[in-house]
């Protein structure tokens, strides 16, 4: 297309001038290749480079930095000058903090625009100072690969040169990406007003915004226009606020309050069956292992301390379980099960030592006073006993559940003599305990003993 024939080259220069300097560098840059009077209408690039600097930006942003010295052939000054913005306006302190009065796009609403403040994303930030040093780095070192280019001499000199850039380019870590369109992005709820510090990263503590005054809010609205405004006027005097989205913040109000009936809920579900006394007297038993009310008042020495009558054997791991479950929550416990109580090669019930010992009055209390890694380590499976009511009060919280072993005994006397009948006959070929082995056998059953 002739430049004569463009439409762009109709326009009287005060219109190109004026329109011009509000378009990012690289905007210009394809209008300049698409165009030829504007690639070749150097007047028009000062005139632009001219009025950016000193309507554009705030001048506190632009100091230091001459276009009339600049060789405005290409709009790359008019880059730099955006760099040179953009990393003067992200290195800026925040102003004086104080109570946000208001948020979202209302930002004219208390009448003085010296005390207005913005938010801007603190992730935003981050990355755009990663990708200005980057940017940097990368301007240096080709600037020092040209420079090694033209003094070195012939074609092999170059290439060398020129393979050195790309490993020190490639050591210097991978490229980071441009920071987004929106600068306000991460820290805008979905109603387009400031979300609240508990839905960023760091919660209260570190809100992911941070403030700026309005000249520096307006550089980075001009260079990136996409963005969502969040300003708010600060008042150190009033008392506390921040200006997140009241919408969002009743959302999570209600949300809150149905997390916590939902858990009061569960709770109360969970809990329900302690109304039974006999569920309730399995989950108070702190210690001891055994019904004390089953428990005869004096014993004499060979004799078992429990009253007649039938009783369960439950491994004390799954009770701890169970335990937990009824007072914390998690995840609910299989039934109850003596599984872990058979033998592994008979798959027949294999009573506990400290178990054996109780019931025939060598011991005066169920653990034998000991606790811990010793009572692990004399026995495969540690058991505490249930009455049969209790067995029964438990068994019926899984209703649609079988179990497949139960380990009872039932416990009668004659005269001074007791008598223990076990439902299943237990196994006495196989060890139920680790008495006199030696350090090697215990390392090989360790992980077993820890799973009970």
């Amino acid at each position: 297309m002739a430049p004569t024939d463009s439409p762009l080259s109709q326009l009287p220069d005060e219109i190109l001038r004026s329109v011009c300097p509000f378009l990012r560098s690289h905007d210009l840059c394809g209008l300049s290749m698409t165009c030829r009077s504007l690639h070749d209408d150097h007047g028009l690039i000062r005139a632009v480079l001219v009025y950016a600097c000193a309507s554009v930006y705030p001048p506190e942003l632009t100091s230091g930095f001459c276009p009339e010295d600049a060789v405005a052939t290409t709009f790359e000054p008019l880059r730099d000058l955006e760099l040179l913005v953009l990393a003067r306006a992200l290195s800026r302190p925040p102003p004086h903090a104080g109570r946000v009065l208001g948020s979202g796009g209302d930002c004219g609403a208390s009448g003085d625009s010296s005390n207005e403040r913005f938010w801007v994303s603190k992730s935003w930030c981050r990355s755009a100072l990663r990708w200005l040093e980057h940017h940097e780095r990368t301007r240096e070192e080709e600037t020092a690969a040209r420079r090694a280019n033209a003094r070195a001499g012939g074609k092999k000199k170059k290439k060398k040169e020129a393979r050195k850039q790309r490993r020190r380019s490639g050591a210097s870590g991978p490229r980071p990406p441009p920071p987004g369109p929106d600068v306000n992005g991460d820290i805008t709820c979905k109603h387009g007003a400031l979300v609240p510090a508990s839905r960023t990263r760091g919660g209260t503590g570190a809100r992911g915004g941070r403030m700026v005054d309005r000249g520096t809010w307006r550089a980075l609205h001009t260079l990136y226009p996409a963005s969502t405004i969040l300003c708010g006027a600060v008042a150190p005097s009033a008392g506390s606020g921040d200006g997140s989205c009241p919408l969002c913040l009743d959302e999570e109000d209600r949300n809150r309050r149905e997390a916590t009936r939902s858990a009061e809920r569960e709770k109360k579900t969970r809990r329900a069956p302690l109304s039974d006394d006999l569920v309730r007297n399995v989950y108070t038993r702190k210690s001891g292992g055994v019904p004390v009310h089953r428990l005869v008042g004096e014993t004499n020495a060979g004799r078992c301390p429990l009253a007649p009558g039938i009783y369960h054997a439950v491994p004390r791991s799954w009770c701890r379980r169970w335990r937990t479950y009824m007072r914390a929550g998690g995840e609910r416990p299989e039934a109850p099960t003596g599984d872990s109580l058979l033998c592994d090669a008979h798959k027949l019930p294999l009573v506990p030592n400290h178990l054996e010992a109780y019931l025939c009055g060598r011991s005066p209390t169920l653990f034998g006073g000991e606790e811990g890694e010793w009572l692990d380590r004399e026995n495969l499976v540690v058991a505490e006993v249930l009455t049969e009511e209790e067995g029964a009060a438990l068994g019926a919280l899984w209703k649609n559940t079988h179990t497949s072993f139960s380990m009872k005994f039932a416990l009668t006397t004659e005269g001074t003599n007791t008598d223990i009948t076990w439902s299943t006959t237990p196994c006495r070929k196989c060890d139920a305990g680790h008495c006199g082995v030696d350090i090697a056998v215990r390392n090989r059953n360790r992980g077993r003993c820890k799973d009970y």
